[in-house]
């Protein structure tokens, strides 16, 4: 009877989870990121020992992530460039996730005797797990196909602490290994997904002090020994992560960000999530940096007292305590405190994995609180409940539909921080791929209202109305770009030669030799400036 309301449950969950979220599977790629990780990965296109090891070292997205890209290879097998395909695995592993996480927290919730019934058990884990399915502030892991790396290695995150856990429990030497082995091959893959688990041996060692209570029966030499394996796999995504960081333009060293701006930057973006998580509305494909005037200490010492008073009831506390680190230790890989982030301060995806020990919390305080009341109070508990999961779902919903394609993503952006410069460059480059030229060209004019020194955002004009066919336009502004620069920069080339050609079409014989030269002086190899420049000259 049991197993028959265990697996109810779990369908239950499941056939919510695809309810709230089947319209995504209609949804397109989005450029952003969605390109490089599918359509323009030649890696993912057959199984060939080439495109095997272009798998398994590529790191043209700044991760490292083997596993991620081989799930790719797999989408690409079955649905090729149909994001159908891609949009459906996404949430096939985010029901996954919702099932295994239903599991865990029953399992951890009969290890530590917080409850004492197994129906109560397995309620509150699957209320639990309802949240986690339902809550608008993991749309952006589920829906975006790039963030499949994130569901990913949760699932298999979730695959190896489960398998711990059964290695601790088992009696004899011969199980014990071959679950302990299980879990470090799981790991295995799970670090191939995302690097932001290389965390998960400091987290085996917090539930080894505050769930599994292993101290001080054993020695912490022999629980720090057992994870030597792990903490040796956890270099591998380190060591890509930075070199994949290293060819990146986004990442900044302490001289560009001071370390006192990334704490503060750090602790604001931990209340971010945080508030996010118990008001689920203002989420956003893009959080702006604030600027060094706008942080102050009080978020940082907020996160301060808030660990230290935990930490100080961590006999009575002690759930709470663990739930705390779980997600600060979970988090720290992506808070920017090492590598920082110079475009935006955080994302959704990034609590993807840290917030679910809260679940856990809010669903047992509600559960056990509701035990022991009266019929009617567990009525009215129970219409508030519903109220909720149905104000959770439609939330969801909604938040989904910002993510239909690349103009709806990055208008809701712009509706969102109107201010931010590069939201309307990202807008442009929407229009301008669905073919509205004159759209892009009014969200570059924006771009570059907000900032004026953007030379990006004039190139990117400049080439609009070429395509538009108004030369004296592109002209006027290349020469406005090329005016507020003294050395070659990236593509700058480019823009020489295009000045070139429209001073030519123009008939400015020499100002169009000029710029040709001008062109070769940033990239001697620019043969069509080389052509340009040898019919420019006199014999």
């Amino acid at each position: 009877m049991r197993i028959i309301f265990t697996w109810s449950l779990v369908f239950a969950l499941l056939a919510i989870t695809f309810f709230v979220y089947f319209p995504v599977l209609s949804y397109d790629f989005v450029y952003y990121d969605d390109y490089g990780y599918v359509v323009e990965n030649q890696f993912i296109r057959g199984f060939s020992w080439s495109n095997f090891w272009g798998l398994l070292t590529q790191t043209d997205m700044a991760y490292w992530g083997p596993s991620t890209y081989f799930s790719f290879a797999i989408d690409y097998y079955f649905w090729q460039f149909d994001p159908f395909g891609y949009h459906l695995s996404n949430l096939i592993g985010h029901g996954i996730n919702v099932v295994l996480l239903f599991f865990l927290i029953a399992y951890i919730l009969r290890l530590s005797q917080f409850q004492h019934s197994p129906f109560f058990s397995q309620i509150t884990a699957a209320f639990a797990a309802l949240l986690f399915a339902i809550h608008p502030q993991h749309v952006e892991p589920v829906v975006w196909i790039a963030s499949r790396k994130d569901v990913l290695s949760l699932a298999l995150f979730l695959l190896t602490v489960l398998c711990y856990f059964q290695y601790h429990q088992a009696q004899q030497n011969r199980v014990k290994k071959i679950w302990y082995f299980t879990a470090i091959f799981c790991f295995i893959i799970a670090i191939g997904a995302k690097p932001i688990v290389m965390t998960l041996p400091v987290i085996l060692l917090l539930f080894d002090v505050y769930l599994l209570r292993r101290l001080p029966q054993e020695s912490i030499k022999k629980l720090l020994l057992e994870k030597v394996p792990f903490f040796l796999l956890a270099l591998i995504p380190a060591l890509f992560t930075v070199y994949g960081h290293a060819q990146s333009a986004v990442l900044a060293d302490l001289q560009q960000v001071s370390l006192d701006f990334r704490l503060l930057n750090a602790a604001q973006t931990i209340l971010l999530y945080l508030s996010h998580a118990i008001i689920p509305v203002g989420f956003s494909v893009f959080y702006p940096l604030p600027k060094a005037e706008e942080l102050t200490v009080l978020p940082l010492l907020a996160v301060i007292l808030i660990t230290l008073f935990l930490f100080l009831r961590r006999q009575s506390l002690s759930f709470l305590l663990m739930s705390w680190l779980f997600f600060l230790i979970t988090l720290f890989p992506v808070l920017g405190i090492i590598s920082f982030n110079q475009i935006q301060a955080g994302a959704d995806r990034f609590v993807y994995l840290p917030i679910l020990p809260f679940y856990a919390l809010l669903s047992a305080v509600t559960i056990r609180f509701l035990q022991d009341k009266k019929r009617v109070i567990q009525i009215m508990m129970g219409v508030v409940l519903l109220g909720l999961i149905l104000t959770l779902s439609l939330l969801t919903r909604q938040q989904q539909t910002m993510w239909q394609n690349d103009v709806t993503l990055w208008q809701h952006a712009s509706q969102q921080h109107p201010e931010q410069r590069i939201i309307y460059e990202y807008l442009a480059t929407a229009y301008r791929r669905i073919g509205q030229p004159m759209r892009a060209i009014e969200s570059l004019k924006q771009a570059i209202q907000l900032n004026p020194n953007c030379l990006r955002c004039y190139k990117e004009l400049a080439e609009l109305y070429l395509q538009i066919n108004q030369p004296h336009t592109a002209l006027a502004l290349f020469t406005q770009m090329t005016e507020k620069i003294s050395d070659c920069m990236a593509e700058l080339d480019r823009v020489y030669f295009n000045m070139a050609l429209l001073h030519y079409q123009l008939g400015n014989i020499e100002s169009a030799l000029h710029f040709s030269q001008r062109a070769l002086q940033c990239n001697p190899n620019h043969s069509q400036a080389m052509q340009l420049k040898d019919h420019l000259t006199p014999m």
